[in-house]
Formats: structure tokens, sequence, C-alpha cells
């Protein structure tokens, strides 16, 4: 059987979509050994991070192709009804579209699509409606073009059916993998000190709940607030004037400190370090930063809406996002009980491993060999 993937997202996106394909693609090429891998990218501008990790996918049994596209112009010419992977010399059984722009109109083979979340449905406001619709419509478009639809979370998978109508088979929910940091910074950043800060992680817009986070965080007394400042590591996203705005009492008393995108090495010694992760989102696809606190053995507090109760499972301290009163006392109640932390901290450890790359690999494969039987069938 060959198997064709677009890792475009991969090479060109360092976090989100573009880990998960990068970490999902390199566990089926090691645990797969049988089939025949055709990699292939699309990305238009060229350097030597982006060579660096398409020619990672490089395996005895794996091929890379790579055809310079603009992104905007293969969304346009994507949906049109002719084989592009026949024009690239590809030749496949099944193609593993790993987002909704992976997906072609016109391949004449069975296609399995990623859905990461449904945000443009829940919140048009975020991109603006014309392009939330414009997305939208696509969305419904190729998960009735795609074989079989892989969902990151039930929740996720739950959210699909209610904005899309589809067949109660065509979708199914595979949890990501948990990635390992391959290195930890050796010193804090922004002169913090170890277990004295509270430690939230999301690109800075509104659904990240940021506002409500920051209510929360001054309803806390005094003494916790100095000993214990809240950090924010994310880089800018939108609509953000607003939460910046109503940062700035915290900021001036110096109990929050914005500390931008940051190296995987200094998150990984934030995640270490931090004596409590807090992750009050509105929605998630899933919630990566939440798991990987976990994997550290770090107490996690999070919203008991979305995908977050998965990803928290029992290890997490789950919260009511819209209640800052709520956010308050679960993070006054982690940082003044010693064996509240323990005990959250172990079952961190044990959460975090249920997350394996290899078991969502072989899933994901069992998938793929199915469309491909299905077509041959």
């Amino acid at each position: 059987m060959k198997i064709a993937i677009d890792v475009t997202r991969a090479v060109v996106e360092t976090a989100g979509i573009g880990r998960y394909i990068r970490d999902l693609t390199h566990h089926l090429l090691d645990l797969d050994r049988e089939n025949e891998y055709i990699i292939y990218s699309t990305h238009f501008r060229d350097s030597g991070s982006k060579r660096a990790i398409f020619e990672s996918f490089k395996r005895k049994n794996s091929t890379l192709k790579r055809w310079r596209l603009p992104g905007l112009f293969k969304e346009i010419l994507w949906t049109f009804p002719v084989n592009w992977l026949s024009l690239m010399g590809i030749k496949a059984d099944v193609h593993f579209s790993t987002s909704i722009f992976e997906v072609g109109a016109g391949f004449k083979l069975p296609q399995v699509l990623v859905i990461y979340d449904m945000t443009t449905f829940l919140f048009p406001q975020q991109r603006g409606e014309k392009i939330s619709e414009s997305l939208n419509k696509r969305t419904a478009r190729v998960c009735r073009t795609a074989c079989k639809i892989i969902c990151i979370s039930k929740s996720t998978k739950r959210d699909l059916y209610r904005f899309v109508n589809l067949p109660e088979s065509k979708a199914v929910a595979i949890y990501p993998g948990l990635t390992g940091f391959k290195k930890t910074a050796r010193v804090l950043p922004s002169n913090l000190k170890s277990g004295e800060y509270v430690l939230s992680v999301g690109t800075i817009e509104p659904r990240k709940n940021l506002e409500g986070l920051f209510a929360a965080f001054a309803l806390l007394d005094e003494k916790i607030k100095k000993s214990f400042p809240l950090t924010i590591v994310g880089g800018k996203g939108w609509r953000d004037a607003k939460i910046y705005e109503k940062a700035k009492p915290l900021e001036e008393k110096g109990h929050l400190k914005f500390l931008g995108f940051v190296s995987d090495e200094t998150l990984a010694k934030l995640y270490k370090e931090t004596a409590v992760f807090v992750f009050t989102s509105l929605y998630e696809g899933f919630g990566f930063p939440a798991v990987e606190a976990m994997s550290f053995g770090r107490p996690v507090i999070c919203s008991n809406i979305s995908s977050l109760p998965e990803a928290g499972g029992e290890a997490a301290l789950l919260v009511n996002p819209k209640s800052p009163d709520s956010i308050a006392r679960a993070i006054q109640k982690v940082l003044t009980e010693e064996k509240l932390r323990n005990k959250m901290a172990k079952l961190s450890l044990a959460q975090a491993k249920k997350f394996d790359w290899d078991k969502t690999a072989r899933q994901v494969l069992e998938i793929l060999k199915s469309c491909a039987r299905k077509e041959a069938a």
C-alpha cells in the first residue's frame, strides 16, 4: 500500500497543528515498515530549518517530493476538480489530508482528514464573520469528501456533528500523543524563582480567557499575588488590546508578567518549576499545554468545558472558566495545601502517560488501511 501525506504545515508551522503533523508522521514512518510512504510538501519559500524538517521524514520506505506553491494559491487550486497529485507525480492508495486545506476536490483516491477544532463555528468573531463563514463552508465540504475523519478529542467530534451533517460512522476520536521536550533551559527567565510563580500558556487572544484569569488572580490574597506572580507565555494573537489593558493593574503591582513567545527549552523549564499550571480557556480542540504541564508532574487547574476534562482527566482540578471566584478558590487551594499539590503531581504524571504517539500512530494507520481497502474492494 502507498500512503501519501501532505506535511506542508509541519514544515512551515512550528507549533500546534504543525507539531501534531510532524510528530504523527515521524511515528507512522517509524512504526510502519511494510507500506510505502510518499511525503510531500508544497511550501513555497525554503530555508535551512524548513529543509531540515522536510528531510527528517526520509526513511527507507519513504519518498520525498516538493512542489512549490504559495499557500493561498494552493488553497484555491485544491478546490478545483483537478487531480493535482497526479500532476505532482504522486500515485498512492490513500491520502492523509492533515487539515481542511489539504483535501483535494479532484484527488482520485480516498482521503483521511484531521479536524483539530471547530473554532470558526463557535467563535466566528475571532477570524471575522466573512472569513469564518468561508472556512465553515470549506470544512463542511471537505468533511463530506473525506473517506474518514479523525478528530483529536471526543469534544471536537461532538462539535463536528453538531455543525456538519455527516453519517454516524464518518468520524472517530483519536487522541494525539505527547511530545517530550528534548532539552530544558538551565535558568528561569525574567528573574522567576523555582516554585514561586503561577504559569499559563497560550496565544494572547479572547478564547484563552485571560481576562477571566486576571479577574480571578485579582481576588487572591495580596500575599499570594506577591509570592506567586502570574506568568503568561504566548505570542501576540488577535483582538488582544483589551486583554493587555485588563492586565495593567496586576502588571503595575508586579503581580503579572508577560513573557511572550519562548523557546521549547525555556518552556520546559517554566513547566518544570511552576507552582501550579492554570489553563482556563473557553474552548480547546484538545488542550496540549495542560498535558505538557502534567508531564512534568505539575498540579494543573483547567476549565470544566470543551475538551479540557478529557485532557486533564482525574488529575486536573476543574473549574468554571466563566467564574473568577471558582478559578481563584482553586488557585488558592492548590497553593496553600501541600498534600493536595503532592497528590495532584502524582496523578498528573499518570495522566500524561496516557497520551502516546505510538498508540496514536497505530490507530491512524488502521484508519488509513481501512480506507485504502474500501477503495480497492
